[in-house]
């Protein structure tokens, strides 16, 4: 296999759960700050 793939792969890997974790993160405060006042638009 390719080196410069192996890292493409490992730099999309990380790319992608950051992304995922980021989102998790703004999921849950999102529940937690949103349960009193639910009319942002």
């Amino acid at each position: 296999m390719d080196r410069g793939f192996v890292t493409l792969i490992g730099m999309s890997i990380a790319y992608v759960a950051s992304f995922i974790g980021l989102g998790l993160a703004w999921y849950g405060w999102k529940r937690r700050h949103g349960e009193s006042g639910g009319s942002e638009r």
